[in-house]
């Protein structure tokens, strides 16, 4: 034991109440605005990214990535899927 451990502190993190599932996953209306902001906000994002994206000037890149080879194309999902498993594994830590 730990001196700065005492005998009530170590209760008090073992002896735990039961939680009420019907309250757990309630949506209170705080918890619903937030969900509806934040899914405003990222269809907002997606909206620009994808704007920025079809712009004329970006044409030539687009065209680029249409005609790319099988190798080019197995080397652009290759790297997305590695990036996924990396942000995955770095989401867990």
């Amino acid at each position: 034991m730990l001196p700065c451990e005492t005998e009530s502190a170590r209760e008090s993190m073992t002896a735990t109440e039961p939680i009420d599932p019907s309250n757990a996953s309630r949506m209170t209306p705080l918890r619903a605005t937030v969900q509806i902001i934040g899914f405003a906000c990222g269809v907002a994002l997606l909206m620009w990214c994808a704007r920025l994206a079809l712009r004329d000037e970006n044409r030539p890149y687009l065209e680029r990535i249409l005609n790319a080879s099988l190798p080019e194309v197995a080397l652009m999902i290759g790297l997305c899927i590695a990036s996924l498993i990396a942000n995955g594994f770095c989401s867990s830590w």
